[in-house]
């Protein structure tokens, strides 16, 4: 059965579907066709966010070290970055990547903080790991 997005003005096209929004790839003025809102994929990879894996070699504060470079991803945004440190759940936001990595790192010296001067037995969830990986990282002189 022929979908109604297979064909604009008689002529076949490529459709692409993306979280349910379809881009059209090669009907020049699929915009202006009104197919479900269509829009050319261009403008659907321009609001997909760069995701670029880093490393942090340094956490920026005296008396910290790490055991090892951290891996974490950048998500760069039209409007913002990202720095995004999975392994614990972590985030920094900023304007540029150094900002976002400059708040990720505070991110992650307020989260070994809180979580070095918690007992194991009042973690709960995720905490008891998050703590484990962050001591095994990290060192406080």
């Amino acid at each position: 059965m022929e979908k109604p997005y297979d064909k604009i003005n008689g002529r076949a096209v490529s459709a692409l579907a993306v979280g349910g929004n379809y881009f059209h790839l090669s009907h020049p003025d699929v915009a202006e066709s009104g197919v479900y809102g269509a829009q050319p994929l261009s403008i659907a990879l321009n609001s997909v966010p760069q995701c670029i894996p880093q490393q942090i070699h340094d956490l920026g504060e005296a008396g910290y070290s790490l055991a090892h470079p951290i891996q974490i991803v950048l998500n760069i945004h039209p409007d913002e970055v990202c720095a995004d440190w999975p392994e614990v759940n972590l985030q920094g936001r900023g304007e540029t990547e150094k900002e976002a990595m400059d708040n990720l790192k505070k991110e992650i010296l307020d989260a070994y903080d809180d979580l070095m001067e918690t007992p194991y037995e009042q973690l709960a969830g995720s905490m008891p790991a998050y703590k484990r990986i962050l001591s095994g990282v990290i060192a406080k002189h």
